[in-house]
């Protein structure tokens, strides 16, 4: 019998949990494998439709978070299209908040150099959208 989705969640926070507390002093890495472990087991989770929308938005919250924390030869725009799922499927909850607020860091983290911080307006735009979304704003501009 395949292990039902809850465990999963709680076994990936578990996993997330052990990842970010490891540090490897030769590599300077976190819990690489850690981390895509909990990934596997939160689309497993996702892949059924047993889960309450509390336990799909800590998921999606949950893979945005592991991605943005494996090392950048493992993703792309990964952690930006969970958590933003999470905040477009959640809006007004803790998980839409704590989404918003890394899928701001890793987005800001991409357009910040040596020159400093320079975020192009359509980039702002969705920043300010996601922002109104995850904090129930009714302000929401339609992206047009």
């Amino acid at each position: 019998e395949a292990p039902t989705a809850i465990p999963n969640i709680r076994k990936a926070e578990n996993l997330l949990r052990q990842s970010l507390g490891m540090h490897d002093p030769l590599f300077s890495k976190l819990g690489t494998v850690e981390l895509l472990r909990a990934s596997s087991l939160l689309h497993k989770g996702l892949e059924g439709e047993e889960l309450s929308k509390s336990d799909r938005a800590k998921s999606l919250y949950l893979l945005g978070l592991s991605y943005a924390k494996l090392p950048s030869y493992f993703i792309n725009e990964l952690p930006e299209f969970f958590l933003e799922q999470c905040i477009r499927e959640n809006p007004g909850t803790t998980e839409a908040k704590k989404a918003y607020k890394l899928y701001k860091d890793v987005v800001t983290l991409g357009f910040t150099g040596s020159s400093g911080t320079h975020l192009p307006p359509d980039i702002q735009l969705k920043l300010r959208d996601l922002h109104d979304m995850a904090y129930e704003n009714l302000t929401v501009s339609l992206g047009d």
